[in-house]
């Protein structure tokens, strides 16, 4: 073989080893494209995937101001309401007869912030069950309480709440 014949050879190689890194940069960049394109394109119009990320944040910062003067104007309403919502609970398990065991009777006191609300009690004896719901107002009911119910209403109020 001469020596251009070698060189041929040689060039001819390069151009074959160049030919298929071309092929498998070219394939790369399509795979890349058709990954890109999911991201990119909807419905076969571009989108500009960064503005939309910008718009999204926009939005998000938008709403997080909406809701705080949504959250600053509702506040005296939602303390108002808070302070009328049952949020104090005062439970007193008992046996209301000797013959009957197991807590089954209760006093159950369910109030308000202001102690405000309602005690209801139920009496379950063998044979027979009675259920009495007597108002409260600031801690104290127009009715004749029960030791139980009494206790129950004390048992709410030492619960406290706070709204801040």
């Amino acid at each position: 073989m001469t020596l251009n014949g070698t060189i041929l050879a040689v060039v001819g190689v390069g151009w074959l080893v160049l030919a298929i890194w071309l092929l498998f940069v070219t394939m790369s960049i399509r795979k890349i494209n058709r990954r890109a394109g999911i991201v990119v394109r909807k419905g076969g119009k571009d989108v500009n995937s960064v503005g939309k990320v910008e718009n999204n944040l926009n939005e998000v910062a938008l709403l997080h101001d909406n809701l705080n003067t949504v959250t600053k104007a509702d506040y005296g309403s939602l303390v108002q309401i808070f302070e009328t919502a049952i949020s104090r609970i005062g439970l007193v398990r008992f046996n209301a007869f000797e013959d009957v065991g197991g807590m089954q009777s209760f006093a159950v006191a369910l109030l308000n912030d202001r102690g405000d609300g309602v005690v209801i009690s139920a009496i379950n004896g063998r044979n027979e069950g009675r259920t009495y719901a007597k108002p409260v107002k600031r801690g104290r009911s127009e009715f004749t309480l029960s030791s139980e119910e009494s206790r129950a209403i004390s048992e709410a109020l030492a619960k406290a709440t706070k709204i801040s």
